[in-house]
């Protein structure tokens, strides 16, 4: 079985390479990039944040235009393993035709087991964009979540979070308990992270990043944004909570302007 003490670090460019058949995310926000999805424009990054190591994941799989975010639990001495145990798992499903949730969670937990892995685990939101860039098919569990902003700035959908127990880690195997499916129409923008930017950001103040402006720049603006609420004062609570941050902005474009820059 493939160890994953080392993860190995690649540039966006080779990712982009490999991103076509499902790759393990792990670059950063220095040089966003926007890559050419089947239902529009995507850029994805991830970042350490406030923390000593990065204990998410990202996948992004674009034969089957698809992608995730993970969060490894942080506290315990294996987050970063589980994470991307987790994050394999989903990229086994996305390599299948239908969308299996429930082998996500056994494999996951399986392998955890595998590596001694007794405490802790991940929580993940994974996403498919389907019937031509009509639909995205979400599923995943936890808080991790993900907001769906049209050209105007205004939020259609924000995901709920759910408890850290129905996540797949040492304590059992629980269910998915986010599985629907969400209506898009073209210029709607998804915004997919870990809770290293929700529990810093406001939704309202990510949607509005999102207007008149390309994905990379998005991406680059709302890292900037989650990063901020980090060291801001902890006042109600909401904001200065040092922790990862992974971010996933995905467009949906008409069809005559997929695959264009």
């Amino acid at each position: 079985m493939e160890k994953f003490d080392q993860p190995q670090k690649f540039t966006a460019e080779a990712l982009e390479g490999q991103a076509r058949h499902g790759v393990l995310w792990t670059a950063g926000f220095e040089s966003p990039r926007r890559i050419i999805a089947p239902s529009g424009h995507l850029a994805l990054g991830t970042d350490r944040g406030g923390r000593k190591d990065n204990q998410d994941a990202l996948v992004l799989h674009l034969d089957r235009d698809a992608f995730a975010v993970v969060d490894g639990m942080g506290g315990y001495d294996h987050g970063d393993m589980a994470a991307r145990l987790v994050a394999t798992a989903i990229k086994d499903d996305f390599d299948q035709p239908v969308a299996d949730p429930t082998a996500i969670q056994f494999q996951a937990y399986r392998q955890m087991r595998e590596e001694n892995i007794w405490q802790g685990g991940a929580v993940y939101l994974a996403g498919r964009i389907e019937d031509h860039g009509k639909k995205l098919l979400l599923y995943g569990a936890g808080d991790s979540q993900l907001i769906v902003v049209d050209r105007r700035g205004k939020i259609k959908y924000v995901s709920e979070a759910t408890a850290l127990d129905t996540a797949p880690s040492g304590r059992g195997v629980g269910q998915p308990s986010i599985m629907t499916t969400i209506g898009l129409d073209n210029y709607d923008t998804i915004i997919a992270a870990t809770d290293g930017l929700w529990n810093n950001a406001t939704a309202e103040a990510v949607a509005q990043l999102v207007v008149n402006q390309p994905v990379e720049q998005v991406l680059a603006q709302v890292a900037a944004l989650g990063m901020a609420g980090m060291t801001a004062e902890r006042g109600d609570g909401n904001f200065g909570n040092p922790d990862n941050i992974s971010v996933i902005v995905y467009q949906v474009m008409p069809v005559p302007l997929r695959g264009k820059q």
